[in-house]
């Protein structure tokens, strides 16, 4: 017993404070990404289709690298037996941040909390994700960012999923 879990309510206020902390040591010369769309699921060989936003703030610029902070909320859903709805918060390192295509890799760690309507069973579990994309710009202001995340459970080391999203992203600030 002795291991206390997180609920929604407390994942919710800890989402917000993170994201809340990215705008308060934004810089008003800095800018953000906002970025939301399609999300597919692939978990333990089954799919999920739902939807994915994050936001990113720099916090570091060095040459043709930036290092941003980033906060990210996913939900989706299996066939109408399990929904899955992810908070997480990291860092993106963005390569060649100007270029018409920089790429970037992050690093996330946050939680999943899982709902499997077939058992009546609930669970929130803390998640480690490694992922990585790029994003296609249109203008300065607006762009198509493709991504895939792996996730893993460090809680239980057979359980593990991958996260690709297809979103639009819109530039905030300078």
């Amino acid at each position: 017993m002795g291991r206390e879990e997180l609920t929604v309510k407390q994942m919710l206020k800890a989402l917000f404070v993170g994201t809340a902390l990215l705008v308060v040591m934004a810089r008003p010369a800095a800018a953000q990404d906002l970025s939301g769309g399609y999300a597919l699921v692939n978990w333990n060989g089954c799919c999920a289709h739902g939807f994915m936003i994050d936001y990113s703030h720099p916090v570091y610029k060095a040459g043709k690298l930036n290092v941003e902070g980033l906060v990210d909320f996913g939900w989706t859903r299996f066939s109408e037996e399990e929904t899955d709805t992810t908070f997480v918060g990291g860092a993106r390192f963005k390569v060649l941040p100007q270029a018409p295509v920089p790429v970037f890799g992050q690093v996330t760690f946050g939680v999943v909390h899982w709902d499997e309507e077939f058992t009546n069973t609930t669970g929130n579990d803390f998640i480690m994700g490694f992922g990585g994309g790029t994003i296609i710009k249109a203008t300065d202001m607006f762009g198509i960012k493709p991504q895939v995340d792996f996730f893993i459970l460090p809680g239980d080391s057979s359980d593990w999923f991958f996260r690709f999203t297809i979103n639009a992203v819109i530039k905030i600030g300078k």
